[in-house]
């Protein structure tokens, strides 16, 4: 995102939603997505919310969306 656009972009869940939604600010368009350490993740959102991340990215059509999980 440009930097003019990232001020009115929020830095929450709310905000990533309608990113990933309704190409709202930060819409990152085609892209590969990779998430390494979800265990960290996990503990950081929560697992109820981490899920709903996931689950965004994975319905969203211009996302290639690649998962590892960490090995502690």
């Amino acid at each position: 995102m440009d930097s003019e656009s990232a001020k009115y972009f929020g830095k929450n869940l709310d905000a990533f939603n309608d990113a990933i939604t309704a190409e709202g600010p930060g819409f990152p368009r085609d892209c590969i997505i990779e998430i390494v350490g979800t265990e960290k993740l996990e503990k950081i959102f929560g697992k109820e919310e981490f899920d709903f991340i996931i689950g965004l990215l994975r319905d969203a059509e211009f996302v290639e969306l690649i998962v590892e999980k960490s090995e502690e």
